[in-house]
């Protein structure tokens, strides 16, 4: 990705995905301040994510999946508050280094405006942050195929937009699904490990 694009500061959207591109996803992008939608993914990105994609405030999409990115989760993309669609799945983000943690960030949980957080084949660590119940416009959360421990957190139930949600091939999570989940008329398909306890889910 060439960093001269940092003088296009007047882009509004980048879609450089499938373009068989390589190398790691430069921090000028972080200029570029009037994007609503960058979307990098099907490529063979490597390194990590930018701290500095968190300037990119007026971001409504961001799809960065099926790359080969690792490193951790920024905790700046907590200040995408205009996000609706975050994709990152398909990566190694679980994989740790100095700009970002393994975990899913708490400051998630600024991102109201979230339909859609995809985050599932990632080997991400640690537990589902409760904060990711404030998210009530969710309509999409896949969080399979990672390495996510502890219980679901009963501020899931929050999200009564939620039609589907995805929790499978986490060995390490543990108890049930809150009923608060269920009860959401919102709900159309669940998909968990057959280890928890769920009344409305599909077990794998």
């Amino acid at each position: 990705i060439p960093i001269t694009l940092k003088y296009m500061t007047n882009l509004s959207t980048l879609y450089l995905d499938n373009c068989a591109l390589s190398g790691e996803v430069p921090t000028e992008l972080g200029q570029l301040t009037k994007l609503t939608e960058l979307h990098l993914h099907e490529n063979d990105l490597l390194g990590s994510l930018p701290t500095e994609l968190g300037s990119l405030t007026a971001l409504l999409q961001l799809y960065m999946d099926n790359n080969r990115l690792h490193g951790g989760i920024p905790t700046a993309l907590g200040k995408l508050v205009n996000l609706e669609h975050l994709f990152l799945y398909g990566n190694q983000l679980g994989l740790k280094s100095n700009n970002g943690i393994s975990d899913i960030p708490t400051e998630f949980g600024q991102l109201t405006k979230l339909i859609q957080l995809r985050m599932n084949a990632n080997r991400i660590r640690g537990t589902i942050p409760t904060e990711i119940g404030r998210l009530t416009l969710m309509e999409k959360l896949t969080l399979d195929y990672n390495r996510l421990s502890g219980t679901v957190p009963e501020e899931l139930g929050l999200m009564k937009n939620l039609k589907e949600m995805t929790l499978y091939e986490n060995d390490n999570l543990m108890g049930s699904v809150p009923s608060s989940i269920c009860k959401n008329y919102a709900v159309e398909k669940i998909v968990t490990s057959c280890s928890l306890d769920c009344t409305c889910c599909t077990c794998v």
